[in-house]
This record gives structure tokens, C-alpha cells and sequence, in this order.
């Protein structure tokens, strides 16, 4: 080893000091080539390929059939810094001990291939390529004799230089056709390959110059452009999201250093650009109205607002952004500012790309509750007045994954290579143009597509083909892109993780017991829903002599098979959450610990985390211990089961006496949960009844709650209040703990206007106010409808904020608050088998009682902090993916038990339709409403009202508001090439012209059924009824009979 060179420079740090930092480079010549060790000896040939191919083509090198590639350590740097994601997938292949062979080989460090720093002349792009060609030329002369190498770039300038070096060098296409055509390759890696760069689109024209024309977007400017405008404020950087109602329209989230200071006064100019701090010190407070006429010292009226969101009014000024980009915005002149539009817009096709008025569109919606309008767009939809609008004028960080979806249903399924318009099933994503040769094949199937590019004179974005799920609407298909889409890992565990767990049969030795509490005589119960069978929790009371009671909570130990930085712990830690769909459960934990091992189960021994409490019979607390323990639960019940022991006045068994003993502490601890300001909102639930052999839907209902429902959840609730305490206590800089935010005033405007205009004022001041002016609601008369409290209820909660994890010395304790159940400390401890951050509240709180040290991990507060990151990612998508599938299986029970009629609320109101809520499925749905489905020739949406009025010379004029309720009915329609659409048509009034798609053949099958099946029961019951006649006959025979015999006896006598 030699010192090849040595750099230095000075800078300055961010306190201000001066530094000089002195960069040494060494390089080697013991550096080999990998065959033997990484590479195979018998490989046919080896390929390197340079960095656009591993970033534009990283979908080949995953395939199975591509092996024994060399990456090149500036090939590594380079897609590291490029494209993380990338850089992770690579990493894996090169991981990959199960045949890859990927060798990684440091170039930058071998004494014959490194090739100095970037000279003057020459781009850094320019010197790496240089650097890959150098490589490639000695790899050739190393194993020229044995083995062929291939160098794979798409780079046309490098393909040059390479083949003036002797290089052989292949673009990426060329050497996978010559491998298929050789049958070394399957004909499939043809479908994986990205197209972009080689085939041009047919509608690109180009001049002599070579500059594209017809341009349908604006070039983005080029990165260093970008930043520094963004430095110097005059872009502006955020992330984009899709209007999920409106496609043709985007709003760009800012950073907090890069909020909007607008004058509103002056017809909303932009004032200027102000950070946070001196935005709040120019404000005073921010505030949404500006309709005050006059100005007083002793009511002054501010005339400013700060925006943190940008609107983009038509897909021409998102220029080829992907919901979910990182972009640069530029202002538009205040000419040109706007208002979210009151229509919807669900289909691609009425895409508006030359000016800010919307389309009318008509195509389905997403019913889930992900599609409903943002606050930011229910706060000016109705408003007079204009807000910040801007358009796009560059990417800084692309967000693009892999996509689920199909084929659009009008693809011409010719032979040969085809391009084709794939459509995602995630309506914020644009159709993508994909280039394949097996449309047939993949017509009425579930595909995954990945992004390439996206050419400024094309309306789609390019990308390519990676895999089939499966048919279309088939529910384990449509189960997996739920999965994919929302980025739940669902892949079986690994023999590493399989190694971590202890064997089938595990028991608890001596070892097992020090310094744990047996607790093995108490009478522990647990209560869960029916067929639970990860039963994290248990609880036991007491009625102690002293006239006390003693309540314990025992949790499932499982940091006891978790050990921290082990292969299961990290897994753990990746998945986050246990994520529960209709028809499966994808675990974070294998099924031998969630299941077996760590579930509660009842008449065997478990070990345990328990908090016990010793409370007076008032319900207040007078002490709390925590303590490892071992138990063994006496039974394990369902709600409903634990509800009829508690009701049932006869029993006064050990069972009954404690659990309404616990049924008592828990009413006490509701009512001063309530009294303290804790808000009882709504969220609706459903629940599906399966059919055995096929798993479909066979009923839909909602969830229905009991009493026991509420004790289980005081205790939960009163547990994870103690451990906050305690941890916090002990470690007050790294504790894990949970918050939700007070109420965004801004996210409640809308939802407090509509009510305001229907007679129902909300004070949302705190939880406690809130709460009384919900319960005041129905005792006041002004809803007239017994569900309305209950839907007001479910919007107030849609307009919450979301509770999230954090560490606590990130944060002021006035900021712990947890609005929504109104205490001031709040943690999850009580579900370790599916959450990850229960398991680390477990360690904290076992170094807390000095179980065990706390590690030098659990207090890395920058660890900690990615990490409560993480798990609230996963913990959003996983609900978003347990309310998808939700969505998947109602459309399939509607797709056999069609709805001719069922009651629905008006929640929204838009120009062109409106937004219903239906109770007994719990779910929302737009009903679009154009010319062609309504019977009224004239519709008019009134914004101050929240009507819409049907007018028509020889019909009654109807008038829709909010909040009033609708006849619908609900049905599946098959449209071409065998595509399902719900439909949801109001019946009651007349408004609509009902489709003749109705499935009416279904019903009349169903009511077919249903009264032969009455009368199947009405004849079983009369052949009883007879047959018990029979039976009453014989019976009086017999007594008659034996009567007679006792006579004879007694004569005899």
C-alpha cells in the first residue's frame, strides 16, 4: 500500500470555525479480480455495466438470469448519490448469497485503474466514465484468455470512446437480444427493458439542430439553476400532491424557512418571503379571514396571512412532476392566482394541459377516504378569495417507485412490439406509456410498472414492464397490490430470522424466572375479539381486604425473544406494524412468537410485562408497580362472552365477581376521562362475514361495540398513561412517546362553515369544549336525524390531526399533550406482538425498574429520532392499507348482492355531483352527475348554501343540501374487456336517470332464494311440528299404558 495523493482545503463549520481538512487517497495492488471468490470460474462471460444502466435498468439486474456482474466502486458512489433506492436494490443484489454473484471491485483504490482527480477540462460525469473504461480494459487483459467481458453502457459518447479503446462495450439492449436470440436468456428480459433512450416517441419532432418542437411542457432548469434561485428566494421548494378529486390540479407543500407572507388587503399580493419566526413576529397571529371592512385601535385587523402551500392550477404547470416530487416552484404574477375548482375529475383523459379551466369529467371515483378533498382545498373551494398559485419549473428529488395497475382497456393487443398505456391503480399517478410484446397475455391483469422518464413533447411518462401479480379483481391479486402500494413488507421471513426464535416447545426454565414475580394464582382473563389469536394483553382484580382493589394489566414479554440488534429485531423494526386486512394478517413478528409463544393464551404458562394498581373504591389510583412476571390465564374471551358473564345476574362465580369488579374501576376511569376533556368522535368500522371455501364476503355490517369493548380499553389506556411516567421520569432526553397535535384552526374552517350555515356551531378551543358542543348537538334539536350526531362526528375526526410517535427530549412537555384523550403524557406499551414501538417502550421501561442497563442504542437520540419516523410511516400506511382493503372487499360483496335501495348522507357538495356516506357500509362514494344520468336540465350549485337545486319546466324543483339524506342503490358494472366500476345512483328523489346496467337478474336470484329457502323452513318446521305431534301421541300412549299397569298391580294386591 502507497500514498497516492493528499488534498487539503479549509472551511468554515456551521458554528463559525474555521477548519482544514486534509483528504489522503490510497491505493493498492493486492485488489483481485473477484473470480473464484464472488464471481464464478465457469460464468460464460462477465459484464459491468456503468451507472445509467444500473439506474435506468436496475429492473435486469435483478432478474434471476442475470449473473456474475462486476460494480465498480465509482459505478456505486455514483448511484448512491443519485438514487438512494437504487443504491439499496443493488446493495441486495450484491448481498445476495443465493446465486447473484455481483462483485463489488474498489477501482478507486487499485493502483492500475485509479485515474486521479477531475481535471479542469473535463466534467465529473466525464472523468467517472473514464474511470469505468479504464477498469473494463484492464479487466480485459486480466481474463482476456479465459473469460469475455462486456462493458454495458447506453452512454453513446462512452460506447464510442470504449470501442476507440478496443473495449468490447454492447448497449444494454443489444446484449440482452443477442442473449435471447442465443437462448441463453428468457424472451421476457425483453418486456424489463427500458425503452426510453432508445426508442423515440412517434410524436417527437426534431429540428436540424436536434431540439425538439411541439413541446407540450417547459425544459426544467437545470439543478444548480435551481438551488440557487431557491437559496436566494426566488423559488420556492416543497413537495407536490395530487388533488385526488381533481387531477388537473396540485398544491405544492412548503418548507417552513419558505412560507408566503401575503398581503391580503392588497387584493393578495405577495408581500414578501419571511421563515416562520419572522413571519410570526410581522403577524402576530396567523389568521384565515380577511372580510373585515374596518380598522381600530382597539381592534386592529391584520392584513397579512402566511401560506405554506402553493396551488398548481392544470397539469401543464405540474410539468411532468410525480405526486410526491420534490420540486422548485416559481410564483405566478397575481393576475394569474386562482382557487381550487369545485369540480371532480377522475379520469386522465379530460387532462387539462393549455389553460387554468378545468374539464368536466365523468369517469369513477375512489371511494376510499384517502380521496376526499384536502383541507387545503375545503378551505377555498368555497371562497371568494385567490391564493398563492405557481407552476413548476424543476424536480429536485424524484419520488418514483414501482406501480400497480393494469392496461388501458382500449390497448390494441396486436403481435410484435407494441407501445401501450398503462393505467396505475393509484388515480394521483398519470397514465404511463410502456413498451411490451405480450399485450395479450397481460390484458385483465394486474402488472407492475416502473417510471423511466418523461419527455417534454409527451403526454405520458415512459416507463417499462417489470411483473404480473395476477388476474384482475381476483381478491389474493388485488390483496397483493393493496400491499404494494401502500409499502408493506409481506415477504416470508428469512432463515436469519427463523434462526432467532427458540424452539416450538419452549417453556420457561429457572433462568427464565429470576427476578420475575410469579404470578401464576391469580385469576387473569383476557378479552379480544372473536378468533384473535395474538393476544398481547390480560387483566386480573382483586378485592383486597382492606376493602381496596387491586387491578393488573399483564402485557405479552416480548423483548424476551426480541433481543435488541438481532436479524428478528431489525425486521421488526423495518415492517413496524402488524398490518390486518379483510382476508389475512401480514405479521411483524413470525407466527411462532405472535401466535403461539408470546400470545396469551388461556391455561399455559407466558411470561409478561405487568403494571399493577392499588385502587380505592372511589377509583382513585393510591399506588402503581411494575414488575416482569410470569402467568397463566384462567380464560380467554371474547366481548361478547365477557358481556353476558357480566349481565348474567345468576352467575356470581370468581369469573363474574372480577370482571365486574374490572367493569366498575373502568366506568369511573371513562368518567373522568370525560370530565378532563376526552373526546368520544366516531370512526365507522365494518366487519365482513366470510364463506368458508371460496373466502368471499357473504355479509357486510358495522362493527358493533360493548361495554367490555370500553373496560379492556380503559385499562390499555390507564397502562400506557403509568409507563409514560415512569419512562419519562428515567429518561426524560429518549423516551418514546405518542402525541396528537391540538386542532389546526385552518383544517377546521371548512367543516365549522358548513355547520355554521346548517344553524351548528363548533367551539374547537380545546378537547374538553369541543366535546360538550358534540354532546350538545342532538339535545338541542337541531338534528333532526338520530345519525347525523354520529356523522358530525366522524367529520370532526377527519379533521384532527394524526397522533404520532416522537422522542421526548425533542420536544416541550406543554407539547406531550394528547388532544384527543386529554392527558398530558401518553406511550404504547400494551401491544408489543404488532407494534415495534411497544417493544421499545418494553426495553425503556425494563431499564427503568433496572431489569436490565439501558443500551448505548436506545439513548442515540438522532437513531431514535429516524426511527419515530419510520414507524409513523408505517403505521399511516398501514391503516391506509387495512381501509383499502376494506373498499376491495364491500365492491366484492356488491358484486353478488347488488343494493336496490339503502339509505345515504350528503357529506360534500361539488358542481358536478355529489359526495355521499353510507351508514351500513361505512364507507363514502362521489356520484357524478352530467346530462347524461340526470333527468333536470338545469342544475345549479349554490356555494353559500351547500345545495344543489334541479330545476325543470314540467318537473317539481328538488333541492340537495348537506347533511340531507338520500335513497341510493349500489351495484358492480362490468365495462369492456371485463373492468369492474361501482356504481352508486340516488333513487329517492328522482333526480337521476337510472342505468339499465342494473343487475336486476341478481336480485330476483336472491329473492328467489330467500323464499325458497322460507319455504324449506316452513316445511321443516310443520314435518317437525307433525313430527312432534307424532311424538306427543306416543307419548300419551305410553303414559296411558303404564297408568293401566299400575292398576293391574294394585288389584293384585
Amino acid at each position: 500500500m502507497s500514498l497516492r495523493s493528499s488534498t487539503s482545503f479549509i472551511k468554515q463549520t456551521r458554528k463559525g470555525n474555521v477548519v482544514k481538512v486534509v483528504r489522503e487517497h490510497y491505493l493498492r495492488d493486492d485488489i483481485g479480480t473477484g473470480v473464484g471468490s464472488s464471481l464464478q470460474e465457469d460464468a460464460s462471460c462477465f459484464i459491468i455495466p456503468d451507472t445509467n444502466v444500473v439506474l435506468h435498468q436496475i429492473t435486469i439486474l435483478e432478474h434471476p438470469s442475470i449473473t456474475n456482474a462486476i460494480i465498480l466502486q465509482t459505478v456505486l458512489n455514483e448511484v448512491r448519490n443519485q438514487n438512494y433506492n437504487i443504491y439499496k436494490r443493488i446493495r441486495t443484489l450484491i448481498e445476495d448469497k443465493s446465486g447473484k454473484h455481483f462483485y463489488v471491485f474498489s477501482n478507486e483504490h487499485h493502483r492500475e485503474t485509479y485515474v486521479g482527480e477531475r481535471q479542469i477540462s473535463e466534467s465529473m460525469n466525464d472523468r467517472n466514465d473514464k474511470a469505468i473504461r479504464v477498469t473494463a480494459l484492464w479487466y480485459m487483459r486480466k481474463l482476456a484468455e479465459s473469460k469475455p467481458i462486456y462493458l454495458l453502457t447506453n452512454d453513446k459518447e462512452n460506447l464510442r470512446k470504449a470501442r476507440e479503446m478496443e473495449i468490447t462495450a454492447k448497449t444494454i439492449h443489444d446484449y440482452v437480444r443477442e442473449c435471447v436470440s442465443e437462448s441463453n436468456y428468457p424472451e421476457e428480459l425483453l418486456d424489463l427493458l427500458n425503452y426510453t433512450d432508445e426508442i423515440k416517441d412517434s410524436d417527437e419532432m426534431v429540428d436540424e439542430e436536434g431540439n425538439c418542437q411541439n413541446k407540450l411542457f417547459e425544459d426544467h432548469l437545470p439543478m444548480n439553476t435551481l438551488l440557487r434561485r431557491i437559496k436566494t428566494k426566488k423559488l420556492h421548494q416543497g413537495r407536490i400532491t395530487v388533488n385526488r378529486n381533481n387531477i388537473n390540479e396540485a398544491f405544492v407543500s412548503l418548507r417552513s424557512m419558505q412560507e408566503l407572507v401575503v398581503d391580503l388587503k392588497g387584493k393578495n399580493e405577495l408581500k414578501g418571503v419571511s421563515d416562520t419566526k419572522s413571519a410570526e413576529e410581522e403577524l402576530g397571529a396567523i389568521i384565515g379571514n380577511s372580510d373585515a371592512t374596518t380598522e381600530t385601535s382597539e381592534n386592529p385587523i391584520l392584513s397579512t396571512e402566511v401560506f405554506n402551500t402553493v396551488l398548481i392550477k392544470n397539469f401543464k404547470h405540474m410539468n411532468r412532476s410525480i405526486h410526491g416530487d420534490i420540486v422548485a416552484v416559481e410564483i405566478l404574477p397575481k393576475s394569474e392566482w386562482s382557487r381550487p375548482s369545485s369540480i371532480t375529475i377522475m379520469d386522465d383523459n379530460d387532462i387539462d394541459l393549455e389553460n387554468n379551466h378545468p374539464l368536466t369529467g365523468t369517469s369513477e371515483s375512489d371511494s376510499s377516504e384517502k380521496s376526499l378533498t384536502s383541507s387545503f382545498y375545503s378551505r377555498f373551494v368555497n371562497s371568494e378569495r385567490l391564493i398563492p398559485t405557481g407552476k413548476v419549473v424543476g424536480i429536485i428529488k424524484r419520488n418514483w417507485r414501482s406501480y400497480c395497475g393494469s392496461l388501458d382497456e382500449d390497448t390494441d393487443s396486436e403481435e410484435g412490439l407494441n407501445k401501450v398505456l398503462f393505467v396505475p391503480v393509484d388515480r394521483c399517478i398519470p397514465k404511463i406509456r410502456i413498451v411490451s410484446r405480450q399485450c395479450k397475455e397481460l390484458m385483465n391483469k394486474r402488472i407492475c410498472v416502473m417510471i423511466d422518464g418523461w419527455s417534454v413533447n409527451s403526454k405520458y411518462p415512459d416507463g417499462h414492464y417489470i411483473s404480473t401479480i395476477g388476474e384482475i379483481y381476483n381478491t389474493d391479486t388485488e390483496s397483493e397490490v393493496i400491499l404494494l402500494e401502500h409499502d408493506v413488507p409481506h415477504y416470508k421471513f428469512s432463515q436469519s430470522i427463523i434462526d432467532c426464535l427458540p424452539p416450538k416447545d419452549w417453556q420457561p426454565t429457572e433462568k427464565d424466572m429470576e427476578r420475575r414475580r410469579d404470578l401464576r394464582h391469580l385469576n387473569i382473563v383476557s378479552v379480544d375479539p372473536p378468533g384473535c389469536t395474538d393476544i398481547d394483553d390480560a387483566l386480573h382484580a382483586i378485592q383486597l381486604p382492606d376493602g381496596s382493589i387491586e387491578i393488573g394489566v399483564h402485557i405479552a414479554d416480548v423483548t424476551n425473544f426480541v433481543k435488541e440488534g438481532t436479524a428478528i429485531d431489525i425486521e421488526a423494526a423495518k415492517r413496524g406494524t402488524t398490518v390486518y386486512l379483510v382476508d389475512r394478517r401480514i405479521e411483524m413478528l413470525p407466527s411462532l412468537l405472535t401466535n403461539n409463544l408470546c400470545s396469551l393464551r388461556q391455561h399455559v404458562d407466558r411470561l409478561a410485562f405487568s403494571v399493577i394498581w392499588k385502587f380505592s373504591p372511589e377509583g382513585d389510583i393510591k399506588s402503581v408497580d411494575y414488575t416482569k412476571s410470569l402467568i397463566r390465564s384462567r380464560k380467554s374471551m371474547t366481548y361478547e362472552e365477557a358481556q353476558k358473564v357480566i349481565d348474567d345476574k345468576e352467575r356470581d362465580d370468581e369469573l363474574a365477581t372480577d370482571l365486574r369488579l374490572l367493569m366498575q374501576i373502568s366506568k369511573i376511569l371513562k368518567k373522568k376521562r370525560n370530565e378532563a376533556g376526552s373526546l368520544t368522535l366516531a370512526s365507522p368500522a365494518v366487519k365482513f362475514s366470510m364463506e368458508a371455501e371460496s373466502s368471499n364476503p357473504t355479509d357486510v355490517e358495522l362493527y358493533q361495540l360493548r361495554e367490555t369493548n370500553s373496560m379492556v380499553e380503559e385499562f390499555m389506556l390507564l397502562a400506557n398513561i403509568a409507563v409514560a411516567k415512569k419512562i419519562t421520569k428515567e429518561f426524560p432526553m429518549v423516551a418514546c412517546l405518542r402525541r396528537h397535535p391540538p386542532v389546526n384552526p385552518k383544517k377546521f374552517e371548512p367543516l365549522l362553515e358548513m355547520l355554521k350555515r346548517h344553524g351548528i356551531n363548533l367551539d374547537i378551543s380545546s378537547s374538553k369544549i369541543l366535546n360538550e358542543t358534540l354532546s350538545n348537538i342532538r339535545s338541542s334539536g337541531l338534528i333532526k336525524d338520530k345519525y347525523m350526531d354520529t356523522l358530525v362526528r366522524i367529520m370532526v375526526t377527519r379533521c384532527m390531526e394524526q397522533a404520532v410517535y416522537f422522542i421526548s427530549g425533542d420536544c416541550s412537555q406543554e407539547e406531550y399533550w394528547h388532544y384527543g384523550l386529554a392527558v398530558p403524557i401518553y406511550t404504547h406499551f400494551t401491544s408489543p406482538i404488532r407494534r415495534y414501538a411497544d417493544v421499545i417502550v418494553h426495553r425503556l421501561l425494563g431499564a427503568a425498574i433496572g431489569y436490565y442497563p439501558l443500551t448505548e442504542k436506545v439513548t442515540d437520540r438522532e437513531y431514535s429520532r429516524r426511527l419515530m419516523n419510520d414507524l409513523n410511516k408505517r403505521n399511516r400506511m398501514s391503516q391506509y392499507a387495512q381501509r383499502s382493503s376494506v373498499e376491495l372487499y364491500t365492491n366484492v360483496y356488491f358484486n353478488s348482492n347488488p343494493i336496490t335501495s339503502e339509505r345515504a348522507y350528503i357529506t360534500q357538495m361539488k358542481s358536478n355531483g355529489i359526495v355521499v356516506f353510507i351508514p351500513r357500509f361505512g364507507f363514502e362514494h362521489v356520484i357524478f352527475l352530467t346530462k347524461d344520468n340526470v333527468q333536470y336540465s338545469n342544475i345549479t350549485f349554490n356555494e353559500e348554501t351547500d345545495s344543489l337545486v334541479f330545476e325543470d319546466q314540467n318537473k317539481p324543483t328538488i333541492t340537495l343540501t348537506v347533511f340531507e339524506h338520500v335513497n341510493i342503490r349500489i351495484y358492480v358494472k362490468t365495462s369492456k374487456n371485463y373492468r369492474r366500476k361501482l356504481c352508486v345512483e340516488v333513487v329517492e328523489p328522482g333526480i337521476m336517470k337510472l342505468g339499465a346496467d342494473f343487475p336486476y337478474h341478481i336480485v330476483n336470484n336472491q329473492e328467489v332464494d330467500a323464499k325458497t329457502s322460507k319455504q324449506k323452513t316452513l316445511i321443516i318446521q310443520k314435518e317437525k311440528g307433525m313430527q312432534r305431534s307424532t311424538e306427543t301421541a306416543n307419548d300419551d300412549k305410553k303414559r296411558k299404558r303404564k297408568d293401566e299397569l299400575v292398576q293391574k298391580l294394585k288389584k293384585k294386591k
